[in-house]
């Protein structure tokens, strides 16, 4: 796609919203880092209540 010749004001404010578009996606990339953080250390404390738990009912058991 053939624009032609462009003034410096149209180039700085195509900059801005590249800029700007590229703030927001980082942004929302870095929400969702967190959250898929905070998801994944959740999911791994549950998990090692449940190892704990079973190893206590494991003790259980070989005691009677």
């Amino acid at each position: 796609m053939q624009r032609g010749l462009t003034t410096n004001n149209e180039l700085l404010e195509e900059i801005d919203i590249v800029k700007n578009h590229f703030l927001r996606t980082m942004m929302v990339n870095q929400r969702a880092v967190k959250k898929n953080t905070s998801d994944l250390f959740n999911s791994h404390s549950e998990l090692i209540e449940k190892q704990n738990s079973m190893k206590k009912a494991q003790s259980g058991k070989k005691e009677n």
